[in-house]
């Protein structure tokens, strides 16, 4: 006696789905419910690491400058001001 793959594949799917209603611990609309306040958790993590991680880079781009004052003597503002390019390569 031959077996198909594809029923005792579909057979073991409909099995295991009966299984996993009946023992299922919470309903359908309380798990959508539960998924979707992880979801906005999620959300609001995400968010909040990527402000702190904009705040933090924003310190180490005024750490730089600072960095650059104070060896330069000159501020990174008027280095920014100036067309360096042009200054260097007489364009």
């Amino acid at each position: 006696m031959r077996r198909c793959p594809f029923l005792t594949f579909v057979f073991g799917l409909f099995f295991g789905v009966i299984i996993g209603v009946l023992i299922a611990p919470k309903s359908g609309k309380e798990l959508r419910v539960e998924l979707s306040e992880k979801a906005d958790d999620t959300k609001k993590t995400i968010k909040k690491r990527a402000s702190d991680a904009r705040y933090d880079i924003d310190g180490v781009k005024d750490t730089i400058k600072d960095t650059i004052t104070l060896y330069t003597g000159a501020s990174i503002q008027d280095v920014e001001e100036e067309n360096v390019f042009e200054r260097e390569f007489d364009v």
